[in-house]
């Protein structure tokens, strides 16, 4: 994995990254202790799978810093035998245990997709990370949603959100993505957004 790491290092020009973890468990501390800094990489998507341990998700974005990153992608997967840890993995990448909560402040455009059912995910952990997002697309099925409104209020988030997707997300409440619009529309940014 430290190859990997001196491999991303040297590719200054790479603009777009892939990662996927199947049953990850191990990763060298010191990959983490200095950051390669990923100066032209506009979009990440990480795939986690199975037993895929939240530490090594958390160590490998202490390990990497991308200034000008715009779309974030985040796919997640699993069998009950597996027992996957959506919501462990999603605060292994947006909080870090070393620095705290991490920032994306030029995302974009945020994609999340589970093929597994769960409960609760850290929808303000995520959200309040990505406070330039324009564009949300959630397929979650089986997890509750999140307060949109709530958060709009309580966190500041979604001030730039002019795009909205959701699929399979079957156990989201109505009556909050409602509330959510009913604000916007009056602040008078109802107007704003491309897609519902």
């Amino acid at each position: 994995f430290v190859c990997l790491k001196e491999l991303l290092g040297s590719l200054g020009s790479l603009t777009s990254l892939y990662v996927s973890f199947s049953a990850t468990d191990v990763l060298p501390p010191e990959i983490g202790s200095h950051r390669t800094i990923l100066p032209n990489l506009s979009s990440f998507c990480v795939d986690i799978h199975g037993r895929t341990v939240p530490r090594v998700l958390s160590t490998l974005m202490d390990a990497i810093d991308m200034p000008v990153l715009a779309k974030f992608e985040v796919g997640m997967s699993g069998t009950s035998m597996e027992r996957p840890e959506p919501d462990a993995w999603l605060r292994a990448l947006f909080r870090s245990p070393i620095r705290g909560a991490r920032n994306f402040p030029t995302v974009q455009e945020f994609h999340i997709r589970s093929e597994i059912e769960g409960s609760r995910l850290p929808y303000d952990t995520m959200f309040t990370a990505l406070p330039s997002m324009q564009k949300l697309s959630m397929t979650l099925p089986g997890f509750q949603g999140p307060s949109l409104d709530q958060l709009a209020h309580r966190n500041n988030c979604f001030k730039s959100l002019r795009n909205l997707h959701m699929h399979d997300c079957n156990h989201f409440s109505t009556y909050d993505i409602l509330a959510f619009f009913k604000h916007k529309n009056r602040l008078g940014e109802l107007g704003n957004f491309d897609l519902l």
